[in-house]
């Protein structure tokens, strides 16, 4: 009855007015319930989720171990090792890493593995669902993104052995939208580092980082033959078909930031080059009409342009 009462009042800004000052007591009554039976653990799940959208109450939950809790239970800590209510554990953690504090929990070790590795291979299994079944993981998008504005987390994400970020770029293509955002906007937090050591990481990963991040900006044409052979398959056979527009302009914009970010180095830009990157982006430029985009891939080509890299030079 009790929780059932906070759960309601959560659902209301003048309720949630009545419960932030009291945040402390809520979170640290609440975050046990979260493994008890689902009558209990789910609306003491709703009212964490909606209490951790503002930042006092979010620190309180994370003081009193919430993101421990909630990822526990995300990645297959409830009974019996399953994943108990993971769509609102997820969503919890997608409120509480919005916080520096809430981010540097996910790094640490859960057993041997950090939570974010946990979650992030969670978001890669979840992908393929049957029709109509929830996708209880997809926020883990956010989560990522929210993590990687540390170093430390994109530092993880990078690592070869671990390959974490194989996992994460196939989910650029994804038909959530929720999904394919997050995982585009990881990738371009992860290309921040390129200057700083970890563009042989990305580019260790080239068979899948130029389809995720050219493949949008290529527009809708059938790519000449002589442009196709200049460029390895997995970017060769889609340009060889039609293929539906890339709406999300987001996403698109995302994309160029990375490949920005990864041009800015020399090696970054001979890679880039080798791929035939530079026709792409050409031919894509032409048909590109949203201005964010335009003016993002205008930024890229001008780095090009300014260095005066050829595939010869």
């Amino acid at each position: 009855m009790a929780v059932g009462i906070v759960a309601g009042l959560t659902g209301s800004d003048e309720g949630l007015s009545k419960l932030l000052p009291e945040a402390d007591v809520i979170a640290a009554a609440l975050l046990p319930l979260l493994s008890a039976n689902k009558e209990i653990s789910l609306p003491s799940a709703q009212a964490l989720v909606n209490l951790s959208q503002h930042d006092v109450a979010a620190r309180a939950v994370i003081k009193a171990r919430g993101v421990e809790a909630a990822g526990g239970m995300a990645v297959g800590g409830g009974p019996g090792g399953k994943a108990k209510n993971a769509g609102l554990m997820v969503m919890l953690l997608a409120n509480l890493t919005q916080l520096d504090e809430g981010a540097e929990k996910l790094l640490e070790s859960s057993g041997t593995v950090p939570l974010l590795a946990s979650l992030t291979r969670r978001f890669a299994m979840s992908a393929d669902r049957e029709e109509g079944q929830e996708d209880e993981y997809e926020h883990v998008a956010t989560i990522l993104v929210n993590a990687t504005r540390l170093e430390a987390a994109r530092k993880l994400l990078l690592d070869s052995e671990k390959k974490l970020l194989r996992l994460i770029l196939p989910q650029t293509c994804s038909s959530n939208r929720t999904r394919s955002q997050g995982a585009m906007a990881t990738v371009r937090n992860c290309c921040f580092d390129a200057g700083s050591g970890a563009l042989p990481s990305l580019l260790l990963l080239a068979d899948l980082l130029w389809p995720s991040l050219l493949l949008p900006l290529a527009g809708t044409r059938i790519y000449s033959k002589e442009d196709r052979d200049q460029m390895p398959p997995e970017l060769a056979v889609p340009l060889s078909m039609e293929r539906p527009p890339v709406t999300d302009a987001k996403l698109r914009a995302d994309a160029a930031d990375a490949l920005f970010l990864i041009a800015s180095e020399e090696a970054g830009r001979r890679a880039l080059w080798a791929v035939h990157g530079a026709r792409i982006l050409q031919v894509g430029y032409e048909d590109e009409e949203d201005p964010t985009v335009m003016e993002a891939m205008e930024r890229l080509g001008s780095l090009m342009v300014q260095n005066s890299l050829t595939p010869d030079s």
